[in-house]
Formats: C-alpha cells, structure tokens, sequence
C-alpha cells in the first residue's frame, strides 16, 4: 500500500503528519495502462527497425561507427517513444557497444 502524508493540527495547534492512503486507481486508468503496454511493442519493433536500417544504409563511413550509431538510434528511439524502460533501453545499448 502506498502513503501519502497529510499535514493536520493537533488540539495545541502544533502540525502533525500523518500517513493516508492513497486512492487505487479507476477502471479508466488500468484501462488506459494496458492500451499503453499494447502499443509498446509496436514501438519497441520501430526502434528496432530504425537501427537495422541505419545498420544497412551505404553511408560511406567504417562499420564499427555506423553499427555504433545505429545502437544509438536505437536506444534514442526506444527513449522518446518508451517502448521500453529507459534502464532497459540503456543497458541493451551498453551491451551491443
């Protein structure tokens, strides 16, 4: 259970805190996660779609800094887009670095 401290007075009118519980969330807000959860694939397969073309692309440059950039295109785009936790995104490019 989450808390929430409330300020109140007491008699001698010195503050106090105290814990409250917060409200659970209404069927619109789970409703609305799991339309998020939905989505998250489809943008985790953007991510990676913009990589492997950023992978392919003939840009003229070495291959270890264009496999480089296409990592980080990855990780920015998994970032904007959320498609994975932001933790998540980080060490999945650290590990292909």
């Amino acid at each position: 259970m989450q808390l929430e401290f409330h300020r109140g007075l007491l008699v001698d009118g010195s503050l106090c805190y105290h814990p409250r519980p917060m409200a659970l969330p209404s069927v619109a807000e789970s409703s609305l996660e799991s339309r998020r959860a939905d989505g998250s694939l489809t943008r985790l397969v953007g991510a990676a779609a913009a990589a492997l073309v950023f992978w392919l692309l003939p840009l003229g440059l070495d291959a270890p800094v264009q496999h480089a950039l296409a990592v980080t295109v990855f990780m920015v785009v998994a970032w904007i887009t959320h498609a994975i936790d932001h933790a998540l995104a980080g060490f999945i490019g650290c590990y292909l670095f």
